[in-house]
């Protein structure tokens, strides 16, 4: 049996894949089976789902499974792989607080008897642009 932890990246989240490697980079990809091969994956409620093996380290069709388990960046979890029946158990054994919010810049005023805010912070992989009056979040984009 095939066994390691794997913590799941934005990239994966956002493009609902899923690399077959542990926290020290070691592949496993090449153990697990070929590219095109289709698996039965189990998760920890014991809901079955099937996969595809995607060239040389990947899961593709993932999206229910990430879903279904409420996956997100930075959840880390375990990979156990049943050479004997072809059989991926995946589940999530925890979830890694999400990186802190760093302000990179804000300007503050005051007008008309109101105060203003537009603050510049990084979130995760985003810049994010906010507008605040009186303290109350209003309009805002992300970069």
């Amino acid at each position: 049996m095939i066994q390691f932890e794997h913590l799941i990246s934005e990239a994966e989240v956002n493009s609902q894949y899923i690399n077959l490697t542990d926290a020290n980079g070691k592949q496993y990809g090449p153990e697990i089976g070929q590219h095109g091969s289709v698996f039965a994956v189990i998760d920890g409620s014991g809901r079955e789902f099937r996969m595809k093996r995607h060239h040389g380290n990947q899961l593709t069709r993932c999206s229910e499974w990430f879903s279904q388990n409420a996956i997100r960046a930075r959840t880390a979890i375990l990979v156990k792989f049943d050479r004997q029946n072809s059989v991926l158990h995946m589940a999530p054994v925890t979830e890694v607080l999400p990186l802190p919010t760093l302000v990179l810049g804000a300007v503050s005023f005051a007008y008309d008897g109101r105060q203003y805010e537009v603050r510049c912070t990084l979130g995760g992989s985003k810049i994010q642009v906010r507008g605040f009056v009186d303290g109350d979040a209003k309009n805002g984009f992300d970069l």
